[in-house]
């Protein structure tokens, strides 16, 4: 290649400058890819968060709709690591779902980061002194409010996580999923679902087995939308260190098994890569609903 650019350019062999040689002290190529394995530690600690969303391939529009938001800060002295996540999947037909879940997304979003604007703007307050539970379930009774006056006869599941330090609070209606997965592959689902077939199987008429296939499991028992008075699940847990947080509607986890979806969140380290895996592993088998589906984790 060297004789011919040389002749490209008229040059004759051995002219020009010589390649410089490295210096002693610099480290070769080979010495750069060596011990890159050893995890290094992270300051100020950093939470990344990645999406994944797919219509599916039955459906032909998508009524699911999702929100994914992180902050963080450090000056040296004090740092601040703040995540918010939702995931709504809407029903109703005739693109109320589609609605539905959009409407809930914007109004819980909006409410959360109205008091998360105050926590960046002002240092005095404390993450930990905030009442996320509180503000979680004021967020849910608005957006039952406006999807029951923007989308009559509509409605739409939605569960949402605000993650701060190493404590999570969830807030949930539905069967839309929050997980924690941990790097020794255990799966620990943090949400009950509002729903027929889970009712069963509290009651011990059918098998977890059985509500897998059974032809009423989509039938939801709670959902924002919903005539009755709005019930929201809140909850509150910390974290221990490397787990990753995963957000998902049905359109996952009712395709993909747990076996799967630990795989893949534990071998794709970027958050963004490990949510394209699980949409394409989710239409992989059939892609009969529409995927959404979110993951964090607090790197430190």
């Amino acid at each position: 290649m060297t004789h011919r650019l040389n002749k490209i350019f008229g040059k004759k062999e051995g002219s020009g400058r010589q390649a410089k040689k490295p210096s002693p002290e610099a480290p070769r190529d080979d010495q750069l890819t060596r011990g890159t394995t050893k995890k290094l530690s992270v300051y100020p600690k950093q939470l990344v968060a990645g999406t994944g969303q797919s219509v599916g391939l039955h459906r032909e529009h998508n009524e699911d709709a999702l929100f994914a938001f992180t902050y963080g800060s450090a000056d040296g002295k004090n740092q601040k690591e703040i995540g918010f996540f939702i995931i709504a999947d809407g029903m109703g037909g005739h693109r109320n779902g589609e609605v539905a879940s959009s409407v809930a997304c914007q109004v819980i979003s909006r409410n959360i980061l109205h008091k998360l604007v105050e926590i960046v703007s002002f240092d005095e307050f404390d993450l930990t002194e905030m009442d996320w539970s509180g503000h979680l379930q004021q967020a849910f009774e608005e957006a039952q409010r406006a999807v029951t006056q923007q989308v009559p006869g509509g409605g739409t599941t939605a569960t949402a996580v605000l993650w701060s330090d190493h404590k999570l609070t969830v807030a949930h209606v539905g069967d839309s999923r929050a997980y924690l997965v941990f790097s020794d592959g255990r799966l620990k689902k943090l949400t009950v679902d509002h729903s027929l077939v889970q009712r069963l199987v509290e009651m011990n008429e059918i098998t977890p087995g059985e509500a897998d296939v059974h032809p009423q499991k989509n039938v939801l028992l709670r959902a924002i939308g919903q005539p009755e008075p709005l019930q929201t699940d809140v909850s509150t847990l910390t974290t221990p260190p490397g787990v990753k947080l995963m957000l998902c509607s049905d359109g996952l986890w009712g395709v993909v098994d747990e076996a799967t979806i630990v795989s893949i969140v534990l071998q794709n380290d970027d958050p963004v890569d490990a949510c394209a895996h699980l949409v394409a592993a989710a239409n992989a088998q059939g892609g009969p609903d529409n995927i959404s589906t979110i993951i964090a984790e607090l790197k430190e």
